[in-house]
């Protein structure tokens, strides 16, 4: 009742819970939020994990623009969100797992990162921990991921029809062999255009390789 329960108010007989109701009033309670979230056995914390450094100095960032979205709807939701920074590098990659990771301390993570190992992606499946990627992943040792992912396909197929009108007919891709992503873009383009001819750069780009990108452009 005190939680606006309807179906406690259905077993509690109206001349009972006017009167608790009258004493909340004149005694001005306020329920215990810390209370009623061990009771749901929820900290409305979101953790965010990145396999790229969070906060870099090239306004080329990866998670910036994902980052601000994410702090966006944790305030509109009355969320905290929890950034776990205490991975460890581990053959120059960063890993969600280690000896002292607090994966457990928020209700849910959310994972960032270009590539994002099949190994993590798989024990966090088996280990049940709520989670989802940004971007779509298909490797998880043969496990569903739950991920929000753009609709690369149609995106790539409206571009491709466009440089087609225009009279191109050579399509150049940019990117990691490996990428969800970039297979999604792919398939776009063979959508659009199958006889388009392909050009592919296969590199992983840093956030500080302008200099590369534009090159691979001429």
């Amino acid at each position: 009742m005190l939680n606006n329960r309807l179906d406690a108010a259905t077993r509690i007989a109206s001349e009972t819970r006017e009167r608790v109701l009258r004493v909340i009033r004149e005694t001005g309670y306020a329920s215990d939020p810390l209370a009623r979230r061990m009771l749901k056995q929820l900290n409305r914390i979101i953790g965010v994990f990145t396999y790229e450094p969070a906060f870099p100095n090239s306004s080329a960032d990866f998670c910036h623009p994902f980052l601000r979205g994410i702090e966006e709807s944790a305030e509109r939701d009355g969320c905290d969100l929890l950034l776990f920074t205490s991975a460890p590098v581990c053959d120059g990659r960063r890993r969600i797992f280690h000896e002292n990771n607090r994966l457990r301390v928020a209700d849910g993570c959310l994972l960032l990162g270009r590539e994002v190992p099949a190994t993590e992606l798989g024990r966090l499946v088996a280990e049940d921990c709520p989670f989802v990627c940004v971007g779509r992943r298909d490797d998880a040792d043969g496990r569903r991921v739950s991920y929000a992912g753009a609709d690369y396909v149609s995106a790539r197929a409206r571009l491709v029809e466009r440089a087609l009108a225009l009279g191109h007919r050579r399509c150049g891709s940019v990117g990691p062999d490996a990428a969800e992503s970039l297979a999604d873009r792919l398939a776009g383009r063979n959508v659009a255009g199958p006889d388009v001819q392909a050009v592919s750069f296969a590199s992983s780009f840093g956030p500080d390789d302008d200099a590369t990108r534009r090159n691979a452009a001429r």
